[in-house]
């Protein structure tokens, strides 16, 4: 299956799907103003697969686990706290109401204009977290909401090219890849002042390409390794999120754009499905 995709300015509607992946239609969705969160993850070094009876965690089981914290975080920030939030609202709503004092009321109007900003932070922050979208519609559909998702907000063009075999690809590849795109448009729209960014996923051979080239303001990978900055970081995290679903990853950067590869071998058992 091969799927094109060129991110528009309009809205995007999402569409529920099997769990098939024959079902995997590209959908978007929803636009939201946080950028991709930094993951600090066990480095590949500090954890080491000897086997599920050897007593030592397996780095995809590591990266599974963090995911599923992300998930439960996410969940409780969006319940928990945003049902405060709303309950908040609700009552300087009543009181804005029944206030009879013009200066009362302006200044409960603010409150309530706050107490709403902070619910749609609170929801984004959620959706960045761990964006529902991944578990329950898969990569593809991700991938198409965080192209548009980060299109709309830096203003470059973008353009998502698909192509998977008939091999599924394992839930801790999925969002590998979707990590390692979170962050690499992260950093476009922060660092590169691109017009163009084209997004590529290839299923073949038992490989999962991934490549996100963009056309703006390359830098020296050497001096941000030194430096030691929240790039620096971003690219660790790239890194390792390859290196713990047994793949590896490469940055090109020039004054005429980044590359950022990422090749990832798909087990047997999956290809075996």
């Amino acid at each position: 299956m091969v799927v094109t995709v060129v991110a528009t300015q309009r809205p995007v509607i999402v569409e529920p799907r099997l769990r098939s992946r024959k079902v995997a239609k590209l959908v978007g969705g929803r636009a939201a103003t946080h950028a991709a969160l930094p993951a600090p993850l066990v480095l590949p070094g500090q954890v080491r697969a000897r086997g599920p009876r050897s007593g030592t965690i397996r780095p995809r089981d590591v990266a599974l686990v963090q995911e599923a914290e992300r998930r439960r975080i996410g969940r409780e920030l969006h319940d928990v706290v945003g049902q405060a939030l709303t309950a908040v609202k609700l009552c300087l709503e009543t009181a804005q109401r029944l206030s009879t004092k013009p200066a009362m009321r302006r200044d409960l109007h603010d409150a309530m204009a706050t107490v709403e900003q902070a619910l749609q932070e609170i929801r984004d922050f959620a959706i960045t977290l761990r964006p529902p979208i991944l578990d329950d519609f898969g990569l593809v559909a991700a991938l198409r909401w965080q192209v548009d998702r980060e299109a709309r907000r830096s203003g470059f063009q973008a353009k998502l090219v698909i192509d998977e075999s008939d091999h599924p690809i394992p839930p801790e590849i999925e969002t590998a890849c979707y990590r390692i795109t979170q962050e690499a448009l992260s950093n476009v729209g922060r660092h590169a002042h691109a017009t163009r960014v084209d997004v590529e996923l290839r299923s073949r051979a038992g490989m999962v390409h991934l490549r996100i080239r963009d056309d703006g303001r390359g830098f020296r990978t050497t001096a941000v390794q030194r430096n030691g900055n929240g790039e620096h970081l971003g690219l660790i995290g790239m890194r390792e999120r390859a290196a713990l679903v047994g793949g590896r990853l490469r940055v090109a950067s020039s004054s005429a754009g980044t590359t950022v590869w990422a090749r990832i071998p798909i087990p047997r058992r999956s290809r075996g499905r």
